[in-house]
């Protein structure tokens, strides 16, 4: 239940940025259409209906089958097909030469039909991936699916005739229209699925909404565990209240967990999500800390790194505007205390790692969120906001909208 509920909120704020299909929106929200385009790719080449494809062209090779076509050929030599008796004529005309002969001639070819609309896709999903590994890292599910994506492919490649064609296909030259038809209406089921994973792609380049939450419901969300889905969405609405704050649209980038670029903008503010950015700072351990560290280094272990889950920067000013922790769980609303204590002891230790403001002020403008609060707390003023995933769905940030809002006065006020 809650998993369903976290996938639907996030895909409803994604695909109003990922959205091409009405002009107006590419000034309203700053679209930047070559980049969001092609990271929607780069999820089209992750997605089931990729791996479905290339895995099911292994275990069923002997469906992709040669197609005739003909090919027309013009010479004096031996006739090998249908004459065409215009051409024919108008060739002898132009030449001058009474046995040159315009004909069709019948050839069983990979390249054509139904196979070229199987040979582009697999060949473009391939090129996507390779061009964007990058992205692919730093996900374990992502790299699986690509490792097992590359991997059929590999072996269709080895394959006698659509192997041959994958190569020789052309990524500038799109399936034609009649190869198009001939595919979804093909009674394989090879050629049917190379049909809809080449008509996704259609519709996504289109910004067709409903095919984008399909996508991202199957390769952006599907490889993420639960807790990073509810991490996202809190990166997600307070990104979305902080461009209310300040007037700014929101921009969405690449979104990479751990990544060293932010997933969003808004202005001046960019939002990364599970890194500590570089203005961490690395303070004294405190005595407890220091009590940990010995314990690790007597046993040979190495003392981990503190990520916050959400970190807001000013990049102008080099200042942390606010910290956000999440804690999912999908037990009931009798265990969300625990999860609080643990959110509230990791916020503050975490907000030790940025000296840019004093550590009250920055905690007073930070975030803790935990799925199954049971409602609404009121928050005291000197302590961070407490949200719950009911508060997330209605986008009741307001508390903390109200207090990232003089932080923002100070800094464009001193900036004009």
């Amino acid at each position: 239940m809650t998993s369903g509920v976290l996938n639907d909120e996030i895909e409803r704020l994604l695909v109003r940025f990922f959205r091409a299909g009405e002009a107006v929106r590419l000034q309203e929200s700053q679209f930047r259409l070559t980049e969001d385009l092609e990271y929607l790719r780069v999820q089209w080449a992750l997605s089931k209906q990729i791996e479905d494809l290339a895995q099911h062209l292994v275990e069923n090779r002997h469906e992709a089958q040669s197609t005739l076509e003909s090919v027309r050929h013009e010479g004096s030599s031996l006739i090998r097909g249908r004459i065409l008796p215009v051409r024919t004529l108008i060739l002898q005309k132009l030449t001058g030469d009474s046995t040159q002969v315009s004909y069709l001639e019948p050839r069983r070819t990979y390249t054509e039909g139904p196979n070229h609309v199987l040979a582009w896709v697999l060949r473009f999903s391939h090129h996507v991936l390779q061009r964007h590994m990058q992205i692919i890292r730093y996900s374990d599910q992502y790299e699986q699916r690509t490792h097992r994506i590359f991997r059929h492919i590999g072996t269709v490649r080895q394959l006698k005739g659509i192997g041959e064609a994958i190569e020789q296909t052309s990524l500038r030259q799109r399936p034609s229209l009649r190869s198009l038809q001939q595919a979804g209406r093909s009674r394989k089921r090879l050629y049917r699925k190379a049909f809809d994973a080449y008509q996704l792609l259609i519709q996504i380049e289109a910004g067709n909404s409903n095919a984008i939450i399909r996508l991202l419901d199957g390769s952006l969300l599907g490889p993420l565990e639960e807790w990073q889905k509810f991490e996202l969405l809190v990166a997600l609405r307070m990104s979305e209240a902080l461009s209310g704050v300040v007037g700014e649209p929101l921009v969405l980038r690449p979104i990479q967990p751990g990544a060293s670029q932010p997933i969003a903008s808004i202005g001046r503010f960019d939002v990364y999500w599970q890194t500590a950015t570089n203005l961490r700072s690395f303070p004294e351990p405190e005595p407890s800390e220091r009590k940990v560290q010995e314990i690790l280094n007597s046993y040979g272990l190495r003392v981990g790194t503190d990520r916050p889950d959400v970190v807001i920067v000013d990049r102008i000013s080099n200042t942390v505007l606010a910290l956000a922790e999440a804690k999912y769980s999908e037990s009931g609303s009798s265990s969300w205390q625990d999860a609080f204590r643990d959110a509230a002891f990791q916020l503050v230790r975490y907000s030790r790692l940025y000296n840019q403001a004093p550590q009250d002020e920055l905690l007073r403008r930070s975030l803790i969120a935990v799925s199954n609060i049971p409602n609404p707390m009121p928050a005291p003023s000197t302590a961070p906001v407490a949200l719950g995933l009911s508060s997330l769905q209605d986008g009741h940030l307001e508390e903390w909208a109200s207090r990232v809002t003089p932080f923002w006065r100070s800094v464009a006020s001193s900036s004009d």
